[in-house]
């Protein structure tokens, strides 16, 4: 019960954007050692991880492990209150069983070409990477904005920054209608 309520919080903050029309997966791993889930794709990734398990979920008896596409895993979790149900998820499909209803639904694949050891691997790198902070005045971002917001575009926009060697900082928006840059 613990881990599914930890679980239906973790869903409903962890959130990504579809970019360049990928959709994000969600992964999670809970064991004795500690507990992470993650939302990601080839470009972006969100995720909460803990090293108390047994305070955020309680006492757990054996580890979950889930790779699912996260519209699917946010809709099952907001629709199914765990109270004593049973669900089960394997390679092929989620299987819920209540009191009134079972049901087992089909899976798809993950659309990810990143395996959930990657995704792993770089949750642990994430603490010990160093980096710079960049700064921007108000009124420069509300400028680039402004010129971004002028791309005739209903589709979406990719808004980068990056760094020179020099530290001079360029942001560049993206759509498909053209791109801006300052």
């Amino acid at each position: 019960v613990e881990a599914w309520t930890w679980l239906q919080s973790v869903v409903s903050r962890l959130t990504l954007e579809s970019v360049a029309g990928l959709e994000p997966n969600f992964y999670c791993k809970i064991t004795s050692k500690g507990a992470v889930a993650a939302v990601f794709d080839e470009i972006q990734m969100a995720f909460v991880r803990t090293s108390d398990t047994e305070q955020a979920i309680g006492n757990l008896k054996s580890s979950i492990e889930i790779l699912l596409p996260f519209a699917l895993i946010s809709k099952v979790i907001r629709a199914v209150p765990f109270d004593r149900n049973v669900i089960t998820v394997s390679p092929s499909g989620l299987y819920l069983q209540m009191r009134q209803l079972t049901a087992f639904l089909s899976l798809p694949a993950a659309e990810s070409e990143i395996p959930a050891e990657a995704v792993l691997e770089r949750i642990k790198e994430l603490p010990k990477a160093s980096g710079s902070s960049v700064s921007f005045t108000r009124e420069s971002l509300i400028h680039f904005f402004e010129n971004a917001s002028a791309i005739s575009d209903k589709g979406e926009k990719l808004v980068r920054f990056s760094q020179s060697k020099s530290g001079n900082v360029t942001a560049k928006c993206t759509g498909q209608n053209g791109n801006v840059s300052s």
